[in-house]
C-alpha cells in the first residue's frame, strides 16, 4: 500500500511538470481515495479546480495552466480558439481566454474554460503545442470567425498565409470538413477563401491589412498592392498600394520599421524617384490608420478624385 508522503510527492512531482494541476484519477491511480483528497483539500495542502482535477495553492493562474486544468477535466476536449490562436502565436489576440473544445459525448461543464461543442473533429484538425492537444492552425482560424470579427480574422488569415503557416487549400479543406449550411460564419470563411483565389496577393504587414480595410470600407477603389514601385532604380523595390491609372502611390509607416534615420533617408529617395516618374506618394503612419481614419480615407478620395481630373 502506497504511503501517503509517495503520493503526495508523486502528485508534487507532477504538478510541476504541468503548471500546478494534477487529476483525482492520478490520486487513485497512485493508491490514495477520496478520504485522503478531502483530507488534502482542508489542509488546504491542494486546492479543487474541478471535480476531476486538484491544483497546488499558490500556482500562478495562467492561461496554459487553465487549459492543462480543462484537459485533465475532459480528456476528449481540444484547445481551441482564442487560446488556440494563443498558442500558435497568432497575431491579433491580445486577450486570449481559456477555450476548449469537445464532442458531444465528452462535453463537461468546465469551472476553468469556455467549452464549445463540435461534431466534426478529426485527426487532422489536431497538433500537439507544449504538451496540449490544440486544434490546427488552419482549424483555429476557421474557428475564430465564431468569436472575433471578420475584418479582424481576415487580417490574421493573411498574416498566415503570407508567413507560409498556412495555405489557402489547407484552409478551405478544413472549412469544407466543417461546414454546414447557410450558417454566417460558413459564408463568411467561403467568402475569405474566394476572395484570396488566382491573382491574389497577401498584405505586406498588419498595417497594410488595416489600410485596405479602411479604403474598401469608405468604398475606394480597390489598389493593387505591392507594386513595383515607379521610377526606382536601386534595385526591386515595391509600394504598398498603389492606383496605377491615376498614378497615386501609398506608403504605410508602421513605428517598427521605419523608426532609423537610414529608413527615413531611403523612403525620401523613394518619394522623389516616384515624383519624378509623374505619380502623386502618400505616406500615412500606424497612428494615422488607426487613430485618424477619416483623415486617410478623405485624404485618398481627394488625391484619387484630382488625378483623375
Amino acid at each position: 500500500v502506497p504511503m501517503r508522503d509517495d503520493i503526495d510527492r508523486e502528485m508534487s512531482d507532477r504538478a510541476r511538470r504541468r503548471y500546478g494541476v494534477f487529476s483525482v484519477e492520478e490520486v487513485h491511480r497512485a493508491g490514495g481515495d477520496r478520504w485522503l483528497i478531502g483530507r488534502r483539500v482542508r489542509s488546504g495542502r491542494w486546492e479543487r479546480l474541478s471535480s476531476r482535477v486538484l491544483g497546488i495553492p499558490g500556482s500562478p493562474e495562467t492561461l496554459r495552466r487553465n487549459l492543462t486544468a480543462a484537459q485533465l477535466h475532459d480528456p476528449v476536449a481540444l484547445v481551441s480558439h482564442t487560446a488556440a490562436a494563443a498558442l500558435h502565436g497568432f497575431i491579433l489576440v491580445p486577450r486570449p481566454r481559456p477555450e476548449v473544445t469537445s464532442d458531444y459525448a465528452g462535453k463537461q461543464r468546465s469551472p476553468v474554460a469556455a467549452v464549445h461543442v463540435s461534431i466534426d473533429l478529426t485527426d487532422d484538425d489536431v497538433v500537439e503545442v507544449d504538451g496540449l492537444r490544440v486544434t490546427s492552425i488552419a482549424r483555429t482560424a476557421a474557428d475564430l470567425l465564431t468569436v472575433r470579427s471578420r475584418p479582424r480574422v481576415e487580417r490574421i488569415v493573411d498574416d498566415l498565409l503570407s508567413g507560409g503557416r498556412l495555405t489557402l487549400d489547407e484552409l478551405a479543406a478544413t472549412h469544407d470538413r466543417y461546414a454546414r449550411g447557410g450558417r454566417p460564419t460558413t459564408v463568411a470563411m467561403r467568402e475569405i477563401i474566394a476572395e484570396r483565389g488566382p491573382g491574389w496577393v497577401a498584405p505586406g504587414s498588419v498595417l497594410e491589412a488595416e489600410a485596405l480595410g479602411l479604403i474598401r470600407a469608405a468604398g475606394l477603389p480597390e489598389p493593387d498592392r505591392q507594386y513595383q514601385l515607379p521610377g526606382w532604380g536601386e534595385g526591386p523595390a515595391l509600394a504598398d498600394l498603389a492606383w496605377p491609372e491615376p498614378r497615386v502611390i501609398v506608403e504605410l509607416d508602421g513605428r517598427r520599421w521605419h523608426a532609423r534615420d537610414a529608413a527615413h533617408q531611403i523612403d525620401r529617395e523613394r518619394d522623389n524617384a516616384v515624383v519624378l516618374a509623374g505619380w502623386s506618394p502618400f505616406r500615412f503612419t500606424a497612428a494615422h490608420v488607426r487613430d485618424r481614419p477619416g483623415y486617410v480615407t478623405t485624404t485618398l478620395r481627394r488625391a484619387l478624385a484630382r488625378a483623375a481630373a
